[in-house]
């Protein structure tokens, strides 16, 4: 202990600060992502509630989510197209919304390592920032008064912009 204190021997920083807790390393300074975020500029580090902006890391995850996020796009599309234009007026892409959801949930706990509450904290407010959009833009353009060729759904339509923003909540934030 005498030659510790005296200098006299080494001891390895590891051993002498075992009791000071180390705080984890944050990649990309504080963009709130363990692994995988790269350099952002200062603007988007830190944003309010400690939500932070990054890249997509793995190009098989970004891929993956591409296909996933537009399969059920194109399916909430396709439903509305196929139909008549009375079922149209009513019909809404519950179920592809609900995937979409648990999907995003589902990659932002595996692929980004955050936890269930966050995850879905960040879904939803995708979800209802890509609704409001959307029922914006619909009452802008009318969709169920002037249709865009075959496709006269507004819900589908709002549908469709909130799986969007789902999307580029589970791309982007962290």
């Amino acid at each position: 202990m005498k030659k510790r204190i005296t200098g006299e021997l080494q001891v390895p920083t590891g051993v002498r600060y075992a009791d000071v807790p180390q705080q984890k390393k944050r990649g990309g300074g504080g963009s709130g992502s363990a692994r995988g975020a790269s350099q952002q500029p200062a603007l988007l580090q830190k944003l309010p509630g400690g939500v932070g902006v990054a890249t997509p890391s793995a190009p098989n995850a970004v891929a993956l989510q591409i296909a996933v996020f537009g399969a059920l796009a194109a399916w909430a599309l396709a439903g509305a197209l196929l139909e008549g234009p009375e079922a149209q007026a009513a019909d809404t892409g519950g179920l592809q919304l609900a995937l979409a959801g648990a999907f995003s949930i589902y990659q932002l706990r595996d692929a980004k390592r955050v936890s269930i509450g966050r995850a879905a904290g960040i879904t939803f407010g995708a979800m209802v920032a890509g609704i409001m959009l959307g029922a914006g833009l619909n009452a802008w353009l009318q969709i169920d008064i002037v249709p865009i060729g075959n496709f006269a759904s507004p819900g589908v339509f709002v549908t469709l912009w909130a799986i969007a923003a789902i999307a580029a909540g589970c791309f982007f934030i962290v």
